[in-house]
């Protein structure tokens, strides 16, 4: 059983409550977090990798635990006619504002926040309504 959608919806209400009291880097994480864990459940579930095929196959492209789930998911999107295109664009700008948020010298502004909840929410429907979670 996996418990990666209910800490996804944790994070993205955590993304919430953050953004709210005004922590702004901590709620960019948050909703980052809860589109990665939805793409490792389904890695997990729908394409039934297990956690050793994950690692070995990451290891052989030599790709980051991220870009491996968000290809894999890329491939299941175009293969159910999902809103591929969207998504890819989507992740790789709420990835940058998770990168600019978790590493990077630079503040982390209320439009920064608002702008990860929003991608968060719009990645999320697109996996949660393609993938029927």
């Amino acid at each position: 059983m996996s418990h990666l959608i209910d800490k996804s919806n944790t994070n993205f209400l955590s993304a919430q409550s953050l953004n709210q009291s005004k922590i702004y880097c901590s709620s960019v994480h948050c909703s980052y977090y809860s589109s990665v864990q939805l793409m490792k459940h389904i890695v997990l579930t729908v394409i039934g990798m297990s956690e050793n095929q994950i690692r070995a196959e990451k290891k052989q492209t030599e790709s980051g635990t991220h870009e491996f789930l968000i290809n894999k998911v890329l491939i299941q999107l175009r293969n159910k006619g999902g809103d591929w295109r969207t998504f890819q664009a989507d992740i790789g700008d709420a990835k940058i504002l998770r990168v600019k948020s978790d590493y990077k010298d630079e503040e982390i502004l209320d439009k920064d926040s608002d702008d990860s909840l929003q991608l968060a929410t719009k990645n999320n429907q697109i996996l949660k309504s393609v993938f029927n979670l």
